[in-house]
């Protein structure tokens, strides 16, 4: 623990010029009063705004002077020679020798003397939000990743200095992210892996009072792999079920990238008719007659003319059960893509089914 100490309250006499008298308040007789430095909560925070008054009873109307009697104040403070007070910003983090502060009152003779001792301890810098995880090109909102410096709940004052920024060149941010350089926010979508936890340090110039400090933070940052869901822009969710009515015509437009960010594509696009099974009972495993597949955009179109064999309750179709749109037939297949996200790609599959009637 580092040492410090404020003194007790000093109650002395100071003789007055010209001696007798019992004037107790005047330059005539002995001047009774006392004098202290109060305890102030410690340690202070380095480059954070700091008074510490003195505490003084029984003076009157006697005008008071201070001075360093012994010792030397910490960097950056001033002694107040007309209020006592001690105050400034600390620049240092040395923990003081023991210093004293003499009090002299006009007229009178002597002086009374109250010894200090401070502590310090430095800013410290940290992110709010870190250490945090994205996925390949998901975007860090602003505010996620700020810089803030650290504050003594006795201090809240705010730190003062002019802060500069930059990352430590042998840790570089992922690509896509950029760091600005007078604020240290974080900022951009992450277009680099970094399957495990990575560390970023961050360099921290203080610039105050024409000198320069040098600090440093570290960012943890995991970006991992997204994964990706395509669909086609008419089906919704991940249901991939069409619809179809016979002889009438189709186009499935083309596959999207469901649930991605700006700038994901697809394409490189491949009908797989022995690809997953989605499960669907009763199912053939092609096209609907009449429909083709567009390997070019994935597109499938046509106009479907698909022989209904038989009705909901797995008997031949009857005449009625057409009408009644109670005799469907289901086709299932899959088509695969290629999903890109910067320079990541990913292969997938989208199940597709026909639902005919």
């Amino acid at each position: 623990m580092i040492s410090r100490f404020f003194c007790a309250v000093a109650l002395a006499l100071l003789a007055g010029c010209g001696g007798g008298g019992t004037g107790g308040n005047t330059p005539n007789g002995d001047l009774a009063l006392s004098y202290s430095y109060a305890p102030n909560p410690m340690p202070f925070q380095r480059f954070t705004p700091l008074s510490i008054k003195p505490y003084l009873a029984a003076l009157g109307s006697n005008k008071a002077h201070f001075n360093l009697a012994s010792g030397r104040l910490p960097d950056g403070l001033q002694l107040s020679e007309s209020t006592g007070e001690i105050s400034g910003v600390p620049t240092s983090l040395q923990t003081t020798a023991p210093f004293s502060i003499a009090l002299h009152v006009d007229g009178f003779s002597g002086s009374l003397t109250s010894a200090l001792q401070l502590s310090f301890v430095d800013v410290k810098f940290y992110y709010g939000g870190s250490p945090i995880r994205r996925q390949l090109g998901e975007p860090i909102a602003s505010g996620t990743l700020s810089v803030a410096a650290s504050k003594l709940l006795e201090h809240p004052e705010s730190t003062v200095g002019a802060l500069a920024f930059s990352v430590d060149p042998a840790t570089p941010l992922p690509a896509g992210l950029s760091l600005n350089p007078a604020t240290g926010e974080i900022t951009g979508a992450p277009m680099q892996l970094l399957p495990a936890p990575s560390d970023v340090t961050i360099r921290i110039v203080l610039n105050y009072g024409g000198a320069s400090y040098s600090y440093s933070t570290v960012v943890n940052l995991t970006v991992y792999a997204p994964f990706f869901v395509a669909g086609y822009p008419q089906t919704p969710g991940t249901t991939f079920t069409f619809y179809a009515d016979n002889n009438k015509v189709f186009n499935s437009g083309t596959p999207r990238v469901i649930g991605g960010y700006a700038g994901d594509t697809v394409d490189n696009f491949q009908l797989v008719l022995n690809g997953p099974n989605p499960n669907i009972q009763s199912a053939i495993n092609a096209l609907p007659t009449g429909l083709v597949f567009d390997s070019a955009t994935g597109v499938i179109s046509g106009t479907p003319n698909v022989v209904h064999t038989a009705n909901v309750f797995g008997k031949p179709c009857t005449a009625s059960d057409l009408a009644n749109r109670s005799c469907p037939q289901l086709y299932w297949t899959t088509v695969s893509a290629t999903v890109h996200r910067g320079s990541y790609s990913e292969k997938v599959n989208i199940p597709v089914s026909f639902d005919m009637n």
